[in-house]
């Protein structure tokens, strides 16, 4: 099998981010995620061929103590995933996306289980080019709306896992 230097370099660069992660993580007291285990999320914009399971995706990986990683899961996204954040208790994930001529684009919440797979709760509009994203606690999210030629705004959501209806603070 021959693999395309391309992709091989992409693949070396991920496996040098995950170490690297890895070996910020510390120890396994120091995780702090709702998984059991220390966990690493990687947000990836590969859209080639959804039937080979190869679609813009967040993947997650489990640490070792010895600092490897292990492969979990890719859980979909919608397409140019851009920015991804886990809430301070480690219960979720939210993921922006931006797309070259949308209005509006998607935020995706996560929760993340004990095992460290991604279970899909919401999905919500947000406005145009959200290139960042950030939980300010672990029910408020806030993203960034980012325009090249315009005003740039901060957009606060209030999320609740009895009611995952996101709403807009004033």
């Amino acid at each position: 099998m021959t693999i395309d230097p391309k992709k091989q370099s992409r693949m070396q660069l991920a496996a040098m981010l995950l170490t690297l992660t890895a070996s910020a993580l510390g120890t396994m007291d120091t995780a702090e995620a709702q998984s059991v285990r220390p966990a690493v999320f990687v947000a990836h914009n590969i859209a080639t061929n959804p039937n080979f399971n190869n679609y813009a995706a967040v993947t997650s990986f489990t640490v070792n103590s010895d600092g490897t990683v292990e492969w979990v899961g890719n859980y979909f996204t919608n397409d140019n995933p851009q920015a991804i954040a886990l809430s301070p208790n480690g219960k979720w994930l939210a993921v922006t996306h931006g797309t070259s001529n949308s209005v509006t684009e998607d935020l995706l919440v996560f929760r993340v289980e004990s095992d460290a797979s991604l279970t899909m709760r919401a999905v919500y509009s947000t406005p145009d080019s959200p290139l960042d994203v950030e939980w300010i606690n672990d029910e408020t999210v806030a993203c960034t709306e980012t325009d090249l030629s315009g005003d740039n705004f901060v957009h606060v959501y209030r999320f609740s896992d009895t009611n995952p209806i996101l709403r807009a603070l004033p």
